[in-house]
């Protein structure tokens, strides 16, 4: 699939000519040889087929002998343990979903005022509008930092 990609995409005629893709192919073939003999290098005994076949019966003794107790009991062991502190991650999916959307509307208001500087150049105080619009998102961030430090300080957290 990579292949069909590459050819696709760098080998189409007005790419060049097709031997500026050669060390590209090289490359695809180094990689493609090396994951598919880096496991037999670096364990040998996968070249011997009884060790193999030892390993296979293993594996598959693992998976589905006694109706997989095997597997259940390891995967309880090691993956279902009892959650301590918070249940959800702190930066859990919506969060940060909520921080792309507070982001692109940012940044179109950002681009709207830009615009308008360009469009209205003549206007001075739209420099002050464009600063004023900067306001609540950073002015509200700074001044609930200032509330949450003050109430600590109050309440001696």
């Amino acid at each position: 699939l990579n292949c069909i990609a590459v050819l696709l995409l760098g080998g189409v005629s007005d790419a060049g000519s097709s031997n500026s893709l050669g060390f590209t192919w090289l490359a695809i073939g180094i990689t493609i040889v090396s994951w598919l003999y880096g496991p037999f290098v670096f364990n040998p005994y996968q070249f011997d087929l009884d060790e193999v076949k030892g390993d296979m019966r293993a594996w598959v003794g693992f998976f589905l002998e006694d109706s997989g107790k095997w597997w259940v009991d390891n995967y309880q062991k090691t993956q279902l343990k009892a959650s301590k502190g918070f249940r959800e991650s702190v930066i859990g999916v919506n969060f940060l979903i909520s921080i792309f959307c507070l982001a692109v509307w940012f940044a179109i208001v950002t681009h709207k005022l830009h615009l308008l500087n360009v469009i209205y150049s003549a206007y001075p105080s739209l420099e002050t509008l464009s600063i004023m619009s900067l306001v609540p998102p950073v002015g509200a961030g700074l001044l609930y930092c200032l509330v949450v430090s003050g109430l600590e300080s109050i309440l001696g957290c």
